[in-house]
């Protein structure tokens, strides 16, 4: 709702009584219906129900994955993003929008509930396939991603791309509250002066001016609080704090972000430093009208109980209700179960790693430097292996299909079973880790590099030893 020059200022009378619906879902009102899919049961009459994170009026986020012959999916406008202070995105290819794998619709869950939107597929989805890749509408370095910084990235968009960030949804955000306390005072004082029956010329033209900067400070507050909702981390670096200055750090995805959470996610969404791009990858064989989900809270989506889940997602505002989460499903306390020991097993590899980071080779008589405590012992390092063992068939158990799966594997194959001989199976998980990497994240993105060197390290290691064997 920003004031171009020659309209009318917006009538602050009754601002303070509806803040909320102004600054997070106003622009949603103006947002068209979204396309549903068919035999959907859409409830077009209702409020979309406030159980979701990021999306527009109607939207939510997130994404999967594919191999080589991956497919692309852009955003809905063919206009290029707009970014700040940095030119290093390839804003000059057009996106194409796989509209054949999915479609932005509602979903209806009970009478009385309004339905949820999100992102559902159209047809058959194979594991490893790229269902999204798409570029930052808006992308922030690490000064800017605050209101004001939001708010002049925002303004060199194009209208068409103005309305695709304002469609997204958002959420109150506690670091915002004193901005919005500015604006209740501000309306308080502005109504003050609107009653007033009779106005000096000094008068008229403070409203006047006190209107123009509620129109402008409602819609930074606006903009601040769906950028913290729905912005991704761009991990440009392996290490963060050698990102330079001019180089973004966060990124707004508008197609991405309308994907729901699902504490048993579908699709797995990760920062390609490669393409530039946001990509969204299938981690399993998805069909026709299942809801694409990723994952909000990363790992400890597996590895939380369902209570502290649902702490977690009080960011987003979303309470999810897959079977790991609703406690009258059926399977819900197998669920919470095994997330319970999912997290046991992690303590247990936390300390082994605390022990194993000051003392690398469980061979060695005596450390390289005092530490407090001792190596590793060669049955700790037996248990490791079983506990993680463990942790990939509970894993399995639970639904996982994701990068999860690979980081458990790749402590075998570099950490822990190369510390014990077993050459061998080192490289088998380290094969295992690459195809799981190269369905969730693609081929093209480099985080893939370390794993292909360590398996291609671990395959020479198998040779020799199979060379040395037979010269004995």
């Amino acid at each position: 709702m920003s004031i171009q020059e020659g309209e009318s200022t917006p009538d602050p009378t009754g601002l303070a009584e509806n803040l909320m619906d102004l600054n997070l879902n106003a622009a949603a009102t103006d947002k068209p219906d979204a396309t549903e899919p068919e035999n959907f049961s859409p409830k077009k009459d209702k409020k979309p129900s406030r159980k979701g994170k990021r999306g527009g009026k109607k939207q939510h986020k997130k994404a999967a994955k594919s191999d080589s012959s991956s497919l692309d999916s852009g955003l809905t406008s063919s206009e290029q993003p707009t970014f700040t202070s940095f030119n290093g995105f390839d804003n000059t290819k057009s996106d194409t929008h796989t509209e054949e794998l999915f479609v932005f619709g509602q979903r209806s869950f009970t009478d009385t509930d309004g339905g949820e939107h999100g992102l559902f597929a159209k047809t058959h989805i194979l594991a490893g396939t790229r269902i999204i890749s798409e570029p930052p509408i808006l992308a922030l370095i690490e000064s800017q991603t605050d209101s004001e910084g939001v708010y002049a990235a925002f303004q060199k968009l194009s209208e068409s791309r103005k309305q695709e960030v304002l469609d997204l949804r958002s959420v109150e955000q506690e670091v915002l509250l004193g901005h919005r306390d500015e604006i209740a005072q501000l309306i308080e004082d502005a109504e003050i002066l609107e009653k007033k029956n009779e106005r000096t010329e000094e008068e008229s033209t403070i409203l006047k001016a006190m209107k123009i900067d509620l129109d402008t400070k409602v819609l930074k507050y606006r903009l601040a609080a769906i950028f913290m909702t729905n912005a991704v981390s761009l991990r440009l670096q392996a290490d963060p704090k050698g990102i330079p200055p001019n180089v973004p750090v966060t990124g707004l995805f508008p197609t991405a972000a309308r994907l729901n959470h699902s504490c048993i996610p579908n699709v797995f969404m990760t920062w390609n430093s490669r393409i530039k791009r946001v990509t969204v990858h299938a981690t399993r064989d998805i069909h026709p009208r299942d809801e694409l989900t990723c994952s909000y809270i990363g790992t400890k989506t597996f590895f939380f109980p369902a209570e502290e889940r649902r702490r977690l997602l009080v960011k987003w505002a979303f309470k999810c209700m897959c079977p790991a989460c609703d406690t009258n499903h059926s399977a819900f306390e197998e669920h919470d179960a095994n997330r319970c020991k999912l997290y046991t097993n992690q303590e247990y590899m936390d300390f082994f790693f605390s022990k194993r980071v000051e003392h690398p080779n469980p061979s060695a008589s005596t450390p390289s430097r005092k530490t407090h405590t001792d190596p590793p012992t060669q049955y700790e390092y037996l248990l490791a292996e079983q506990t993680i063992l463990d942790t990939i068939d509970v894993l399995r158990q639970e639904g996982c299909t994701d990068m999860e799966l690979a980081r458990q594997r790749k402590m075998l194959a570099v950490y822990v079973l190369p510390d014990l001989g077993k050459w061998t199976a080192a490289l088998a998980h380290a094969k295992t880790t690459l195809l799981i990497a190269e369905r969730c994240i693609g081929t093209d993105n480099p985080d893939i590099e370390e794993t292909r060197k360590s398996k291609e390290m671990l395959g020479k290691k198998v040779e020799d030893e199979k060379r040395a064997t037979k010269r004995r």
